[in-house]
Formats: structure tokens, C-alpha cells, sequence
């Protein structure tokens, strides 16, 4: 296909009147999710216009469940006061295998779209394990290797339906955590300056005193599944290198009724190795503000425990969200921003639409989350009196 387009001699003319000023509607929803959101907008020649007083009809299974006039002042805070406020959020809920159609009306147009909610994963486990030092590529275009400390996640899933075809998308993200316990005078050590410090409650034996989400962009290393995504070229043709799989999308022709296990690694932060999984952990015996340097119990009682945690995310999805993924990883590393066309291999492209009446997309999603830990709460050796400090007033 690529060198069918490269072989083109004629160029055509894109008539861009004719394309503006057309109701855009996307949504990508999830069934049980909480934030999902229908964006409305009218195409430009330059940039889409958002629309904020729209009609937005959300049906399930040929009843309306829901309607929308206009974006609600809660949402707007989605956008900067710089941006038009076109996000509708949608607080319908709907399960898999139900029929959801969104329903969009404004200035005389009306576009439709959605679909039947796939089944959700329901056989999954999470395995993770360190490895320091590793080289990877933060894409298939990167010239060069990076290295960091990671975190190696195994994920295994069992395929949906062996009778269809199922499609699928993974996100991976990671948190790391400390509790330490409160005594009686609601003091707890903290892991920070180890010292004994006032909790902000005393209603829990475990306090959450440090909780971290933090969504990374992970990486696979030739995994057969996520690798049967990426396009290499054949030859030497150097700018038609690969086609990545940015999304993480992936299909069952591999485990059709079978299970699959899929690998993945996520580097960790650069200081982890001190901050979340220290070797040691230490009191302060010379701070005495507040009589905060009284133990009441043995230093045991306080010591931290340290967590670190994978979650998966398996999203079935249909084969129209599929295609529309490939479509954009097919243009490149940074697709998403239009200022990245040079790297595209496509250039640019009509995108899929499932839009009656207008434009854009309402895809419909069911999801599975599976955990895993690198380690849970983890007790470090007690090292007495932390190193000397110097303080500046």
C-alpha cells in the first residue's frame, strides 16, 4: 500500500469547503468507568471549533438513558480558559454486551454513532520482577538506546471468545507507596526526615503517609503478540523503517481460546533504589520539637513498609477502534501532533470514521485492571541514627 501511494503521479485536490463546518462527534467509553466523555466540535480548515451547547442523547439498548443540553460548568475545568469547553460528559452507565448509541444535535445536523460493548477479560495475572540497567529504545525510531532500572511485567490473559475475533489494548502504569503506623499520641516516623512527626489522623492503624500513581510509557522488547503490531520494512530503505505500535493494540490470532502472555517493562524512578526500597531505614533520636522523639513503643512498631505495584489495564475493544489505532500508529511515532508529519509514513491520511451523519468516532470499550507487586510491605533493616544533616535558617 505504501509504494501503491508513493507510485501515485496525479495529484488531487482536496476541496477543504466541503469538509467544513461538519458536526464532529468522539467518545471513547467505558462500560463502568466514571469519566467518560463525548467531545462535539465542527470541522475547519485549520482546527476543529468546539461546540458547547450541543444535544447529546445517550441510549442503551433502544431506550434513552440519558440527555445532555449543553456542557455542564463542573466539566469545564477539562479545558484551559483558552480553549472552547466541548466536553460532555456522560454518566449513563451500561454493561458489556449492551448497545450504546450517542446521539448529537445541533444547528440542524445530527450525527450518531456507537456499538456493542465487548465482553471484559476475565482470566488474568500480573507478575513483576526488577532488572537494573536496562537498554531500550523509547520507540522503533529512536537512533539511540536508553537505560534504566525497570520494572518487568509479566501479564498473562485468557482470549474473550474462541468463536469471534477479539481486539484488545493494554495500558501498564505503577505506584509505589509507605505506610507507617501511628502510637497513641498520634505520632508516626517519617520516612522522609525520620523523625517523629504529628498524623493527620489518627483513624487508621496504617497510615497511607506517601502514595504515588504514576503512569509511565512502557516498552516491549520483541514480544511476539505487541510485535505482530509493528511493520518493518523489507530491504534497505532506510525512511520506511517501521510502523510502531504506539497504542499497545493487539488481536487474538496468536491464543484464539487460548492464553497469552505478554512482556513488558516500565523504568522506575531514578532515585528507587534509595527513596522506595531502601536498604535501611533510620530515627532521629536528637529531635526533641515537641517532645516528638518519644517512642512508645519498640523502633519496630515504626517502621516503614514499602510497596510497589503494577496494574494492568486490558481493554476489549472492536474492531472499529482496532483499525482506527492502526491507522494512526501507521503515521508515525507522533501522530498525535500534527507538527510531527515528517515523521509519518503515511503523511497525512482520511482517518476511519464510524460518524453517521458528520464525523469522528464513538468507540465502545469494556476493561479488566490485574495487579501485580514487586514487593508489599517490605521492611527495611533498622540502621540506628540517620547520617549527619546541616541545616541552613
Amino acid at each position: 500500500m505504501l509504494f501503491a501511494v508513493a507510485g501515485c503521479e496525479n495529484d488531487i485536490d482536496l476541496k477543504a469547503d466541503d469538509t467544513t463546518g461538519l458536526l464532529c462527534v468522539n467518545g471513547y467509553l467505558v462500560a463502568g468507568a466514571d469519566n467518560n466523555y463525548v467531545t462535539v466540535a465542527l470541522t475547519g480548515k485549520d482546527s476543529p471549533k468546539g461546540v458547547t451547547n450541543a444535544k447529546v442523547v445517550v441510549s442503551v439498548n433502544g431506550s434513552v438513558v440519558e440527555t445532555i443540553d449543553g456542557v455542564k460548568h463542573d466539566d469545564m475545568y477539562l479545558a484551559s480558559d483558552n480553549w472552547d469547553y466541548n466536553f460532555y460528559k456522560v454518566s449513563a452507565s451500561f454493561n458489556p454486551g449492551d448497545y450504546v448509541q450517542v446521539d448529537v444535535y445541533y444547528d440542524n445536523q445530527h450525527a450518531y454513532g456507537g456499538g456493542t460493548v465487548p465482553q471484559p477479560v476475565k482470566e488474568g495475572k500480573v507478575e513483576v520482577d526488577y532488572k537494573a540497567d536496562v537498554p531500550y529504545k523509547s520507540s522503533l525510531w529512536s537512533t539511540n538506546y536508553s537505560s534504566a532500572n525497570m520494572s518487568m511485567v509479566e501479564v498473562t490473559i485468557t482470549d474473550i471468545d474462541p468463536a469471534s475475533k477479539n481486539y484488545y489494548r493494554m495500558a501498564v502504569t505503577q505506584s509505589d507507596s509507605v505506610k507507617m503506623r501511628i502510637d497513641e499520641k498520634n505520632h508516626f516516623l517519617s520516612h522522609y526526615s525520620w523523625r517523629l512527626q504529628d498524623a493527620s489522623s489518627d483513624e487508621y492503624e496504617l497510615s497511607g503517609n506517601y502514595d504515588s500513581y504514576r503512569p509511565y510509557e512502557y516498552y516491549f522488547d520483541n514480544d511476539p503478540i505487541l510485535s505482530a503490531e509493528v511493520v518493518k520494512s523489507q530491504g534497505d530503505i532506510s525512511f520506511v523503517d517501521a510502523v510502531d505500535n504506539i497504542y499497545k493494540i493487539f488481536n487474538d490470532n496468536f491464543f484464539n481460546g487460548s492464553t497469552a502472555t505478554l512482556h513488558v517493562m516500565m523504568p522506575l524512578y531514578y532515585s528507587w533504589q534509595e527513596s522506595y526500597h531502601p536498604a535501611k531505614y533510620y530515627f532521629d533520636d536528637d529531635y526533641d520539637y515537641w517532645d516528638h522523639n518519644e517512642l512508645l513503643h519498640d523502633i519496630n512498631y515504626y517502621a516503614p513498609r514499602y510497596t510497589h505495584r503494577n496494574y494492568v489495564d486490558v481493554y476489549s475493544i472492536s474492531d472499529d477502534e482496532y483499525y482506527y489505532l492502526k491507522v494512526l500508529n501507521a503515521r508515525g511515532p507522533g501522530s498525535y501532533f500534527e507538527w510531527d508529519d515528517s515523521f509519518s509514513l503515511t503523511g497525512d491520511v482520511k482517518l476511519p470514521s464510524n460518524v453517521k451523519g458528520g464525523t469522528g468516532n464513538i468507540f465502545v470499550s469494556s476493561c479488566a485492571r490485574f495487579a501485580g507487586a514487586m514487593f508489599e510491605d517490605y521492611v527495611p533493616e533498622f540502621g540506628g541514627k540517620p547520617n549527619n544533616r546541616y541545616y541552613f535558617k
